[in-house]
């Protein structure tokens, strides 16, 4: 009499997991080692356009670095989930990360490379995790090249193949990188003393995110009211406390065709600070002198930024002796005070 079958023993056999002879690994090891050219291009060539597209769009991240699955870990997870298929089975085979600085810049990267890509898979982790587990929160697609890509000499012969893309702020990878040096995937995996404080520190992290998102969408809200008030009333407010976001509003102001250097703005601002020179006293430098710079037309020159960036070091410099002098003067007269006294 022939054994009745379960449904859930169809099912897994159907899976792979049970009644199916395991994969020949030295085959697929084989494979592997031929495949590994193309593999090793693909990430190179769509990590080096995801740089580009952030770049293009203006989308600040911390870093961008793909991978090839290592052979071993390859071949262990083929053997442990019985894959009939290994390389259609396994999505990560190429991975890319991006690691950017916001939950809404994850967002801005998800949708660039939907379109960008051909989107096979798409999870969002943080949908899935429920609000009392602990654990990292990233955006996975698996996608493939778009066909037209294939036609360029980059791409040719990669359009079969599948890069898994994880993106993730840096806080989220942060902890998704302490997770994995203590090799606690699950909240079971947790000894039950140590549970309350993964929870705690997973949700200090989260509320961190959160705190620094608010934070960036408060910074860029200030912008924006300097420079609808300046445009408003079609004049740099001299009354402005000096920091980086007044000085970068004051250049941008001054100078609206350029693209500025941050680094230069932080040296300039540092120099400013050093000396207790204030935004009012650029205003009224820029007004004394009558110099107009707002239509100057620097096109001849591919270096107008370090140009003008150059001329308000110089009247930096100037103001700064300026008070070097008033400081003089005032020193001067204190010791003449005190001679008439004695």
């Amino acid at each position: 009499m022939s054994k009745k079958v379960s449904k859930s023993e169809r099912k897994r056999s159907s899976n792979g997991i049970e009644g199916t002879p395991p994969p020949d690994l030295s085959s697929v090891s084989r494979r592997y080692f031929r495949l590994y050219p193309k593999l090793a291009r693909l990430g190179s060539n769509v990590e080096n356009a995801v740089k580009q597209f952030l770049e293009r769009d203006n989308i600040g991240y911390v870093s961008v670095t793909h991978r090839v699955k290592q052979l071993d870990r390859f071949l262990e997870k083929v053997g442990r989930k019985q894959y009939e298929q290994p390389f259609a089975q396994t999505k990560d085979l190429v991975g890319l990360r991006v690691v950017c600085f916001f939950q809404s810049d994850v967002d801005r990267i998800s949708e660039l490379i939907a379109q960008e890509f051909q989107v096979v898979h798409n999870k969002n982790k943080t949908d899935h995790l429920p609000p009392t587990q602990f654990g990292y929160r990233s955006h996975h697609l698996v996608v493939n090249v778009k066909k037209a890509w294939a036609d360029t000499p980059n791409y040719r012969g990669l359009e079969d193949l599948k890069i898994e893309i994880q993106i993730r702020t840096v806080l989220m990878h942060a902890w998704a990188e302490i997770e994995h040096r203590l090799a606690y995937k699950r909240t079971e995996h947790i000894p039950g003393q140590f549970r309350r404080k993964f929870s705690m520190l997973s949700a200090k992290l989260e509320e961190a995110d959160e705190q620094f998102e608010e934070l960036a969408s408060a910074i860029t809200d200030l912008k924006g009211e300097i420079e609808e008030r300046t445009q408003r009333v079609s004049a740099f407010d001299s009354e402005l406390r000096l920091n980086l976001d007044t000085l970068q509003a004051f250049l941008d102001y001054q100078h609206p065709d350029d693209i500025h250097n941050m680094r230069q703005t932080r040296e300039l601002f540092d120099e400013m600070l050093s000396n207790q020179i204030t935004i009012g006293d650029l205003v009224d430098d820029y007004a004394d002198n009558r110099f107009t710079t707002r239509n100057q037309d620097y096109s001849h020159s591919d270096d107008s930024s370090d140009q003008n960036q150059t001329e308000l070091a110089r009247r930096i410099i100037k103001l700064k002796g300026h008070r070097h002098h008033r400081e003089k003067r005032a020193d001067a007269e204190i010791n003449r005070s005190k001679e008439d006294t004695n």
